[in-house]
């Protein structure tokens, strides 16, 4: 039995003596998890820093409310005094716009005639384009509209040979 002790007991004196107790770092959390904090020396440093310049922060805007600590007690702001000016009218003075002055072309006698024949053909085309149209029964009908369209954009004109008049033809039947 003193064998059994004697060897228990250096056996225990072994194991212990080699153990030695060793200083970890502080574990922190990050979120839900727990981390073991292992930082360099100049990372600890920045870290300082930031957290410095956060309590700065927070101490500069503490006192910002401290001065006006009745405006955000009542939650209302402070009243400014605001000056409208009437706005000034601007008087603008306008010169008439010069009158245009009408140059009527001298329309050579092959130029009136091509200008008849494509008058003809805006007619004719826009009766066959509306042939099926319900407001004209016949080709009578179209032929008249369109003759009726003729005549008032000669009146309006003023000139029967020019080319005014066929940009008001086409503009009246929207060819």
């Amino acid at each position: 039995m003193i064998k059994f002790l004697l060897i228990f007991s250096l056996t225990s004196f072994l194991l212990l003596s080699c153990a030695k107790q060793t200083l970890k770092p502080k574990p922190y959390t990050y979120g839900s998890k727990s981390v073991e904090e292992t930082f360099d020396a100049d990372v600890e440093k920045e870290f300082s820093l930031i957290e410095m310049e956060q309590k700065q922060a927070l101490e500069y805007y503490k006192q910002l409310r401290s001065r006006n600590w009745n405006k955000y007690k009542n939650g209302k702001s402070a009243p400014t005094k605001r000056r409208i000016r009437p706005r000034k009218k601007i008087i603008v003075k306008t010169r008439p716009a010069p009158k245009k002055k009408v140059i009527q072309e001298v329309m050579t006698p092959e130029q009136q005639q091509e200008l008849e024949i494509e008058i003809g053909q805006n007619l004719s085309y826009y009766c066959m384009q509306h042939r099926k149209d319900r407001r004209f029964s016949s080709d009578a009908d179209c032929q008249a509209f369109t003759q009726d369209s003729l005549s008032n954009c000669e009146e309006s004109i003023g000139m029967q040979h020019h080319r005014n008049v066929l940009k008001c033809l086409k503009r009246k039947l929207k060819i």
